[in-house]
């Protein structure tokens, strides 16, 4: 049975002011922002990380290339194991498109994409027009151009329609510090995670209660039509949660796709699929 293809290309056009090359820093920060997004995903599906990227082919003409490919993790392998876990790098891999596609194509409310996904896509085109002139994501079928219009349809899904004040309660799984301190929370009820802005003060006691029930106390952002909130801001409190009232342990599930297939919906915007080879 022949392997799929699986890699991942990552394209970048450095700023005017560096004659179209990208600075390495910025190169990094960008590999590494897709490195979150891929890593979000599987932390959404799995409840914890399986996969790791090796690098296939790297280009330093402009516009600068990086292919990458999903690997299991060595401990999922094995005869004890068998091929139980072995869909994971090419279901991680197809769900990540099919993020990017309802991202850029579906309503808002019916999206079904996780906040640290979403944070982690918006700091992929952070840089966009000062660190980038631009750049796209592809694999052998598939491309999405990192540009001004997928940077705005970011931006509007990450502002809130409405606020309270109050709490939320959930299991906390993952920090990120990429830009500014915040942590996701899995709640029983909701969303599927909720990310929380915290001050520098609140650090030690938000990594010593990583995959610990808690509640978090702050602003809470609403989207319009939903019950439930997305995200904390100002987060003045995270204490643990009731130990009488135990909180269920993460189980992980499948991300709805609501829309017509990515393959399907760009098929006729296709170029350059051999730069995934």
């Amino acid at each position: 049975m022949k392997k799929p293809n699986l890699n991942i290309a990552l394209k970048l056009e450095g700023p005017e002011s560096e004659k179209g090359l990208i600075r390495l820093d910025d190169f990094l920060r960008e590999l590494r922002a897709l490195q979150e997004a891929l890593e979000s995903i599987d932390r959404d599906m799995n409840g914890r990380s399986t996969l790791y990227y090796r690098v296939v082919n790297l280009s330093h003409r402009s516009p600068a290339k990086v292919v990458i490919e999903p690997v299991l993790k060595q401990s999922l392998k094995g005869k004890r194991l068998g091929n139980r876990w072995g869909h994971l790098p090419k279901q991680i891999h197809h769900t990540f498109f099919e993020t990017i596609h309802q991202i850029r194509d579906c309503e808002p409310v019916k999206m079904g994409v996780s906040e640290p996904v979403l944070d982690a896509i918006s700091n992929l085109l952070a840089g966009l027009g000062k660190d980038f002139r631009g750049g796209s994501v592809a694999n052998n079928k598939m491309k999405f151009q990192l540009d001004e219009q997928l940077k705005e349809r970011v931006l509007d899904l990450l502002k809130p329609q409405f606020q309270s004040v109050g709490s939320v309660e959930g299991q906390l799984l993952a920090l990120n510090l990429a830009r500014g301190n915040r942590f996701y929370i899995y709640p029983e009820v909701g969303p599927r995670s909720i990310s929380c802005q915290f001050p520098e003060s609140l650090f030690d006691k938000a990594q010593a209660y990583i995959r610990k029930n808690v509640r978090v106390y702050g602003t809470k952002f609403f989207r319009e039509n939903t019950g439930f909130p997305f995200k904390v801001v100002d987060v003045t409190r995270v204490e643990l949660a009731d130990a009488n009232k135990p909180y269920p342990e993460f189980t992980p599930g499948p991300i709805n796709v609501i829309g017509p297939a990515a393959d399907a919906a760009i098929r006729d915007s296709r170029e350059e699929w051999e730069e995934c080879e």
